[in-house]
């Protein structure tokens, strides 16, 4: 079936949000936009190999079982998107040019060319919106004070790119009162690891969606983290790094505080 025939889940099609620990009452809630690579039936394959669905234009490679570590840690609630991003990308605005994305690190994605404005909404509608509705609904019943914290994994290198140094990126928005604390505390405590500052992005204010909405303009303290994808690739690893940013995100909320 074409992607601009699309209408709906099919049986089977899983629930856009994935949960872990949901009823917790930690002062942080976790959020993972890229969590899954889930593509609904009726979108068969968007004309995509099945090596390039499972591949870091799809999803955050690793992020869920990484975010459930720090969740765990904090022992905070955590949600994510389970469809893939080349569906939707749950942490962009609409009108965002990479939304839904037809090129993506070089890659054609043949099943999102040309569609439909009813289609485009369509996505949004099943897709990102329940996402971030669940998002909105977490913050409106979390016990204040709140910490919002974005977990996102990115590649070592974009194609054709140069190595990119850092283990783990530390990022924000124009509110950086919880990046600079937890990238200090993270550079004191990093154990080798190189820590970025506001590497290898910075939270776009104009495209991205889920920290400028539910944070920035909410005034909702937030961080975001970029951790490496070929840095943890095992359960001890990911534990390790769960550990590790549990610590520094304790120190810097008890510091702003």
């Amino acid at each position: 079936m074409a992607a601009s025939e699309w209408r709906g889940f099919a049986p089977g099609d899983p629930d856009p949000v994935l949960s872990h620990g949901a009823d917790r009452k930690s002062p942080f809630l976790l959020v993972s936009d890229h969590a899954g690579n889930a593509v609904p039936q009726g979108l068969g394959d968007l004309g995509l190999s099945a090596e390039h669905l499972s591949e870091h234009i799809a999803w955050d490679i690793d992020i869920w079982p990484i975010a459930i570590a720090v969740a765990d840690a904090l022992d905070a609630p955590l949600f994510g998107q389970a469809y893939s991003r080349l569906v939707i990308d749950s942490n962009r605005k609409t009108s965002a040019r990479d939304s839904i994305a037809t090129i993506s690190d070089g890659i054609a994605v043949p099943g999102n060319a040309d569609l439909s404005e009813r289609e485009r909404k369509l996505r949004y509608e099943l897709i990102q919106r329940p996402y971030q509705d669940r998002i909105a609904a977490e913050v409106a019943r979390h016990p204040k004070p709140l910490c919002i914290v974005s977990m996102h994994s990115c590649t070592a290198r974009l194609a054709g790119g140069k190595l990119r140094p850092w283990h783990i990126g530390v990022i924000s928005g124009p509110d950086d009162r919880m990046r600079r604390r937890v990238f200090a505390a993270l550079a004191a405590d990093s154990g080798g690891l190189v820590i970025g500052d506001n590497e290898p992005y910075v939270v776009s204010m104009e495209n991205d969606y889920t920290l400028p909405v539910h944070a920035e303009a909410a005034g909702i303290p937030y961080v975001e983290f970029e951790m490496r994808n070929d840095s943890y690739k095992d359960e001890a690893s990911r534990k390790r790094a769960g550990a590790l940013l549990a610590r520094a995100l304790r120190e810097a909320f008890a510091a702003l505080a």
